[in-house]
This record gives C-alpha cells, sequence and structure tokens, in this order.
C-alpha cells in the first residue's frame, strides 16, 4: 500500500529478490525499548482544507485523501537510518528541482505507496539507468527502504514522504516522468468510498499531462473490480495505448503484500497502459503486449 529501455523487461536478480525478501522485514527487537530519543514521528494527514484544480474533467478537488493513515512503531535500525540519512534519500520538502538535479539526465519513474519498499529496491538493483521517486506516507515503510538503501549503496533513488497527488499536481512539471507504478494501492471497497481511489478520472487526467508522451503506468491489484475499474476510466479518457492481458508481469517483485495476498487465493492483475496523446515516442517499455514480458 509502482520500462523502459531496459528496467521493464529485465528480471530481478536473485540477489535484488533475496534482499528485496528481507527488506525491513525484522520485528523490533528488546533494544528498541531502550531507545528513548523519538526523533521521527508520522505526519499528521488530516483531510486538508478543499482545494481545487482544473482538468479536461473540470474542476476536482485535489485533496481528497486516497490513502489511510497508518499507525506503526520504527524497529531501532529503521530509526537509525532516518536520522543518519542527512537528506541523501528522503528529501523533505526540497521539491521537484532536487529529483531532477539528480536524476542528471535519467529518465524518472515515480512508484506511489510504495509500503515498504520491495519493488523499488527491486527495479534500482536490477536496472540503475532510471531515477526511481519513491512517495510513502507510512513511516517504518519510509524507514524500511532507507535503511535498505543505505545498505545497498544505490544512488539513483529519491523517497517522498508526501501525499503523492499534492505533490504531482504541485511540483512535477507535465512530461517530466518517464512511467508511474502503482502496486497495491488501497482498494477502497465500499461504493461511497470509491471516490478514493487513486485511479481517477481527474488523476488520470494528472497522470497523462506529467507523463512524458508513450510514457506508462503500471498498476497491479489484488481486487478484480479495482482493476476493471481502472481499465474503464483509462478507456474512457481516450489518451491511454492498453494492455488488455492482466496476468502477472514476471518482471515486477514480489512484495510480502503479494505474497500474503497469492496465498489468500485471489488473482493478481496487472494493468498497463501507455499515453498516446502526441504518439509513442517515450523512453518507457513497461511490459505490454508483446514487449519484454
Amino acid at each position: 500500500m509502482g520500462g523502459d529501455s531496459g528496467s521493464e523487461g529485465t528480471q530481478v536478480p536473485e540477489a535484488a529478490q533475496s534482499t528485496v525478501s528481507g527488506l525491513g522485514c525484522a520485528e523490533s527487537s528488546p533494544a528498541d525499548s531502550a531507545f528513548v530519543e523519538p526523533a521521527f514521528s508520522e505526519p499528521a494527514f488530516a483531510e486538508p482544507a478543499v482545494e481545487r484544480t482544473a482538468t479536461a474533467y473540470g474542476e476536482w478537488s485535489v485533496t481528497v485523501r486516497t490513502f489511510k493513515p497508518r499507525s506503526g512503531r520504527l524497529s531501532l535500525t529503521q530509526r537509525e537510518a532516518l536520522q543518519h540519512d542527512s537528506g541523501r534519500y528522503l528529501l523533505g520538502d526540497r521539491g521537484w528541482e532536487l529529483i531532477h538535479a539528480r536524476a542528471a539526465g535519467r529518465p524518472i519513474v515515480a512508484d506511489i505507496g510504495f509500503g515498504y519498499g520491495e519493488s523499488v529496491l527491486g527495479y534500482a538493483q536490477a536496472d540503475p539507468t532510471h531515477f526511481i521517486v519513491g512517495f510513502e506516507i507510512h513511516l517504518p515503510g519510509v524507514g524500511a527502504l532507507c535503511e535498505a538503501l543505505q545498505r545497498a549503496q544505490i544512488e539513483h533513488v529519491a523517497v517522498v514522504q508526501d501525499d503523492a497527488q499534492l505533490f504531482l499536481t504541485q511540483e512535477v512539471p507535465d512530461g517530466g516522468l518517464a512511467g508511474v507504478r502503482l502496486f497495491f494501492p488501497d482498494p477502497w471497497p465500499k461504493q461511497k468510498h470509491h471516490k478514493r481511489r487513486f485511479i481517477r478520472e481527474h488523476i488520470v487526467d494528472l497522470l497523462t499531462r506529467k507523463l512524458e508522451p508513450g510514457g506508462f503506468l503500471h498498476i497491479a491489484t489484488d481486487i478484480r473490480n479495482y482493476a476493471d475499474d481502472a481499465l474503464q476510466v483509462l478507456r474512457e479518457d481516450g489518451r491511454w495505448v492498453i494492455d488488455e492481458d492482466l496476468s502477472r508481469r514476471e518482471h515486477r517483485p514480489l512484495t510480502r503484500f503479494e505474497r500474503r495476498a497469492s496465498a489468500a487465493g485471489p488473482p493478481i492483475c496487472d494493468v498497463i497502459a501507455r499515453t498516446s496523446s502526441h504518439g509513442l515516442t517515450g523512453t518507457s517499455t513497461e511490459g505490454s503486449g508483446n514487449d519484454r514480458d
């Protein structure tokens, strides 16, 4: 609770898979109780005052929260990783200019709601030619990814603890992203909560603008209704080339959530689409049709 000229058709190495499997999974040890300096806390993601933005679909609120704030305790190693980060990965509020500078010409891919970071770490280890910006509001997940990145000495990743919808709206220039990954987003299963799903008309409009021509959107979910709704929204938007094959992509790193979801029985759906409004000339090749998957 998400391409390109070499990454998305590249199998994640076994070493990466093993690292991904153990990413930040250690339970808190007794030593945690002796660590009494709580330097970090979960931000208060209260429902903010409504702001509105104009899109092709009219005026839309960009502050309807699409995620559920979750409490959780930092492990000692996660806390130490955040304390020692000093801006190496965690960007705070320094925004797009720093991301663009660090990318140094690499195509930039956003991974929205990365959980404990297995997908970010796996893709980063498999392909250093793309720069990944991971978005997550859950502090233990942020700490787990920063810890893993420090251990692996990976430099082509930035971490943002913020609402991705607002960051994309306020910070990212049009055409600034090569791809967007959204793996196992909050499904909001009740009909009255569907307005909180990330894949809605005005956010798809936002993604269409923020992605470069031919940029990809890759969604993974264990909720078939979510996949079907996403496909409907993308089709109705009319500016996407959609892969009708919903089978799991082998290049996608396996996360702890997916292991639990697969054990429970429902099939995993991968929805992949690319922007087509200006022709498919972008740098991304996230598995589509007979591409590299």
